[in-house]
């Protein structure tokens, strides 16, 4: 991220385009569970599975604080960030 932040200028499509690079998922603190999502029904569903290849990927140009928050309360259980 430092990198990114250094040899990118803010707000430009060579900054967006490195921070899409960049891939996280949200974990709970144990490590072993991941936030899934099933968009299958009308909403979706989500909830927690022990398949990382289920996970949500979410990648730096979206707000990690903001998502580790919201998915923390739909689940009712701590999310950390988790960089893959």
């Amino acid at each position: 991220m430092a990198r990114i932040e250094r040899e990118t200028k803010p707000f430009t499509a060579a900054r967006k385009k490195a921070l899409s690079q960049v891939k996280w998922v949200l974990s709970n603190d144990a490590g072993n569970l991941w936030a899934a999502m099933d968009n299958s029904e009308i909403g979706g569903r989500v909830y927690l599975t022990p398949k990382i290849e289920d996970a949500v990927i979410f990648d730096m140009r979206d707000n990690e604080q903001i998502k580790c928050r919201f998915y923390s309360a739909l689940l009712k259980t701590p999310m950390v960030v988790e960089l893959i």
